[in-house]
């Protein structure tokens, strides 16, 4: 019994001395055995290429024959792009110090689990022409910047049944960084990976809002807070009220989400709204005679006081409401009196002749400064507001905003609403019939300096007569906002698109008798009193010459412009020569709130 009893104590020492010294050669392996003092470890990697039981010459040859026939093929949505190692003079780097990592493996204790203590890397392992890689790269259809597609951020879908917000994902689209791109492919290069996916490492840029992102939830609950508005304007017409009420279905048309992925209130749908309010409710207005700057005369509806809507009042009073969050019955501005208004308000006043695209400024009589304009797009019926208003702010440095458009402008003086002066930097000439298919969101757009000007020699109160125009031209499209509150901002063309296009069709031929024939206008008219003599309006070609005297004849009184010219023709594709870059603003921009018809 003791016999046995031994045996098994002997046996279990046996095992014993057999497991540690198993543990101690492993341990002798690890830390530098004769057998492995110069080859690297079982599962060692050099940048992530198998180099275990190789020696460092091994290592080395093995890293310079994997250079030979090496390429990387970068992989991109909707294209891919295969970079060979030949064209771009790659190599394996010969001041890489290969020894010193195998010397520094033989001194450390590993143990056989550590992975990332065998996955050994060098900087600059390889060499490459970097100019070379670049000019490969740019060849690459999927990084030409200008067949990218921007991300689209969400949008709101509205559910009238639930009264509520939903998001729906916008394009993803195929925007990349070029420096982004460049830089993921030199990774790749040093770690001699053969493949690329674009996606994966995560190189397309990313929409600010979607479905999936942290803030969709605060950005449904704010939009759900503009839902619970109601308000009541009661307006009258012929002696009877009648309300209009703004609720929630007619809120989720004004909602959008901005660049940002923020919720904002779409101004251009507010104008729209009310410019409606009073087409209908607007019907006492005294009709006064106007001599225009041609000479001839026309008959303007003057807002009698107390019975016509003050449009831009109205227009603040619905916006500061959905700012606030305000709801309840509210009170429908109107004009002050129109009594003492003498004929062409006494000399002081802005005259926009929307047919011929000019601008001119009249203080005492005389006419100070004329322009060429851009007015509201008539093919996107963005029209701009005819009649008689009042510029009711003046502000400098500021943003405007809208649903597909945030520009920075230096000045900005709204007359009528949302609608106003200012200056558009992006544009390269005004005048002619840009307007038609290529105008602005309904505000009158000038140039820099003489935007300036107007700026420094008018106030506020001080009117503003719009008339002429066309208002249809082939192909216009009858949506009068710039976006529909349930999915449409998903469906925004960019302004600067907008912008590109301005130049495109604009000629150096057309420019330089635009601003000789304004110039020239402007130096007939200095100093000058306003014409008395009256004649029939007529339209000036736009290659015409300096305005002559006009015929003494009086033309026969006319009503204002008709609300709908007859059908032209899309405008010419030349268009004035670019005029200089006006400089920029010296004072920093502050972000205005939103305004339509930029």
């Amino acid at each position: 019994m003791n016999k046995k009893k031994s045996l098994k104590v002997a046996g279990i020492i046996a095992v014993v001395i057999i497991v540690l010294a198993a543990g101690f050669g492993g341990w002798y392996f690890m830390a530098g055995s004769n057998a492995y003092q110069d080859v690297f470890y079982p599962g060692t990697t050099l940048n992530k290429m198998d180099i275990g039981g190789l020696t460092v010459d091994q290592a080395r040859e093995k890293l310079e024959d994997s250079v030979k026939d090496y390429s990387l093929t970068i992989s991109f949505k909707n294209a891919q792009c295969r970079i060979s190692g030949q064209d771009i003079q790659m190599a394996c780097n010969d001041k890489a110090d290969i020894q010193a990592l195998k010397d520094q493996q033989n001194k450390v204790r590993y143990n056989k689990t550590d992975k990332d203590a065998l996955a050994l890397t060098v900087k600059d392992l390889f060499t490459y022409d970097s100019e070379a890689l670049t000019n490969q790269l740019k060849q690459c259809d999927a990084l030409d910047e200008e067949k990218m597609v921007e991300p689209e951020n969400a949008v709101l879908v509205y559910d009238e049944e639930k009264n509520s917000f939903s998001l729906r994902n916008g394009e993803q689209g195929t925007k990349m960084i070029f420096s982004e791109v460049l830089a993921a492919a030199e990774e790749a290069l040093e770690e001699n990976l053969s493949e690329l996916d674009a996606a994966d490492a995560g190189l397309y840029q990313t929409a600010a809002l979607t479905e999936e992102s942290p803030k969709a939830a605060d950005v449904l609950k704010e939009a759900d807070d503009y839902l619970k508005l109601h308000l009541e304007y009661t307006f009258s017409k012929d002696g009877k009220d009648k309300k209009e009420i703004i609720d929630s279905k007619l809120v989720s048309e004004w909602l959008y989400v901005d660049d940002n992925g923020d919720v904002q209130v779409d101004h251009d749908q507010i104008q729209a709204w009310v410019n409606d309010m009073a087409d209908e409710y607007n019907s006492d207005k005294v009709s006064m005679q106007f001599t225009t700057t041609s000479g001839s005369e026309i008959s303007l509806k003057v807002p009698v006081g107390g019975e016509a809507i003050d449009t831009s009042a109205l227009f603040k009073d619905v916006v500061k409401c959905l700012e606030d969050k305000v709801s309840g019955d509210r009170k429908v501005p109107h004009t002050e009196k129109a009594s003492g208004i003498s004929q062409n308000f006494g000399g002081n006043y802005v005259e926009v002749n929307l047919t011929d695209q000019k601008l001119y400024l009249y203080k005492k009589g005389e006419l100070i400064m004329s322009s060429n304009i851009v007015s509201g797009s008539v093919s996107k019926s963005h029209m701009t507001p005819t009649g008689v208003y009042q510029v009711y702010s003046m502000e400098k440095n500021t943003v405007l905003r809208g649903a597909d458009y945030a520009s920075p402008v230096s000045f900005w003086m709204p007359f009528n609403g949302g609608v106003g002066f200012h200056d558009a930097t992006w544009r390269s000439s005004f005048g002619g019939t840009i307007y038609q298919y290529n105008g602005s969101h309904g505000c009158i757009n000038m140039p820099y300096d003489k935007a300036k000007t107007l700026y420094e020699n008018i106030n506020t109160g001080y009117y503003v007569v719009v008339y002429g125009g066309v208002t249809y031209v082939p192909g216009q499209t009858t949506d009068r906002g710039s976006s529909s509150g349930s999915s449409s901002s998903g469906h925004k063309k960019n302004d600067r698109d907008d912008r590109k296009d301005d130049t495109k069709k604009e000629t150096k031929k057309e420019s330089d008798k635009e601003t000789k024939k304004e110039t020239k206008e402007t130096e007939k008219h200095t100093e000058t009193k306003k014409p008395e003599t009256t004649a029939p309006e007529t339209k000036k070609p736009e290659t015409s010459a300096p305005e002559t005297s006009q015929t003494e004849t009086k033309a026969p009184e006319t009503s204002a412009p008709d609300t709908k010219a007859p059908e032209t023709n899309p405008p010419e594709t030349s268009a004035p020569e670019p005029q200089p870059e006006p400089e920029a603003p010296e004072e920093g921009l502050v972000d205005a709130q939103s305004v339509s018809g930029i």
